[in-house]
C-alpha cells in the first residue's frame, strides 16, 4: 500500500512540473525553428 501512495506522489508531483516543461519544449522547438 505504501509502494503505491509513494508512485502516486510521484505521479502528482510529474503532473505538476508537466505543464512548465511542455511550454519549455514549446518555446525551445520555436527557438530552433526561429535559428533554421
Amino acid at each position: 500500500m505504501e509502494r503505491y501512495v509513494h508512485d502516486a506522489k510521484c505521479v502528482f508531483k510529474l503532473m505538476d512540473v508537466f505543464p512548465f516543461v511542455l511550454e519549455l519544449a514549446t518555446s525551445f522547438s520555436s527557438l530552433m525553428q526561429g535559428e533554421a
